[in-house]
């Protein structure tokens, strides 16, 4: 569930960063936008939903989100996304020494491209890896209404 591995590799990681585009620089921080450990906090327990950015679905495809991710208070997290189908990826989530969010596989040990700065701002979540100048954007949605 390595967050880069994620979005390309069919896991929770890969989820995330396959679909984040390249960031052409760092933008500076919007008034009221938590970063860090307090952002994490906000983000455990709850679920991110990328809605994705095609503008020629339907109604009803845009209902279903592009992909979803829940980060349980236990450590554990998982992902699902359309292109992997239902089957919900399963990783495990830390903190780093710098404040980031690490989602690897089950079992695994963080490493630098698993981990992303966090800046949330109202219900707006930005996930920011540095190392592969990655930005997703998403919605923080209380809970876990998608049962990952």
């Amino acid at each position: 569930m390595k967050l880069p591995v994620l979005l390309s590799a069919g896991v929770v990681a890969p989820v995330i960063f396959a679909a984040m585009p390249a960031l052409a620089q760092d933008g500076p921080t919007a008034p009221g936008t938590i970063t860090g450990r307090a952002a994490i906090g906000l983000v455990i327990g709850n679920s991110l939903v990328h809605e994705g950015q095609d503008q020629d679905k339907t109604a009803q495809e845009k209902s279903t989100p592009a992909m979803v991710m829940h980060f349980a208070a236990d450590g554990k997290a998982g992902a699902r996304s359309a292109d992997t189908g239902a089957e919900v990826q399963p990783g495990t989530w830390s903190i780093d020494e710098q404040g980031r969010l690490c989602v690897v596989d089950p079992g695994k040990t963080p490493k630098e491209g698993d981990c992303v700065d966090v800046a949330v701002t109202g219900d707006q979540v930005r996930l920011t890896q540095s190392l592969e100048r990655m930005e997703l954007n998403m919605r923080l949605v209380p809970g876990n209404p998608y049962e990952l």
